[in-house]
């Protein structure tokens, strides 16, 4: 306790009297919130984020499920069927292609 007394008094005497000691300590707290705000508006990458929808090719706007496959399609379980994402359009699969069911409720892949 005696030691971290004896630092405060080097430093009092060090900077100048009460002014001086008050002006050092405030200007080290905004120092520090300046330092805070712009490293809080650093960033390392910005996210695009897209939404689909039935209009983009999707059977359903609602999915149950998805996986990605080793050629990087993402395939999609919907309450319309399954659907396949190729990275620019969707191909839907239905019980006409040989599903069992419309409700697709989950996917994986092999």
């Amino acid at each position: 306790m005696l030691r971290i007394n004896n630092d405060y008094n080097r430093l009092y005497n060090a900077i100048g009297g009460v002014d001086d000691y008050l002006f050092f300590c405030c200007m080290r707290k905004w120092f520090f919130l300046v330092i805070c705000f712009f490293l809080s508006k650093l960033s390392a990458q910005d996210f695009l984020t897209l939404q689909y929808t039935m209009q983009d090719g999707l059977p359903s706007n609602t999915i149950y499920g998805a996986t990605q496959d080793k050629y990087g399609h993402i395939w999609l379980s919907t309450s319309g069927g399954a659907s396949r994402f190729d990275g620019s359009k969707f191909t839907n699969f239905t019980p006409a292609d040989g599903l069992t069911d419309l409700d697709v409720i989950d996917i994986f892949s092999d």
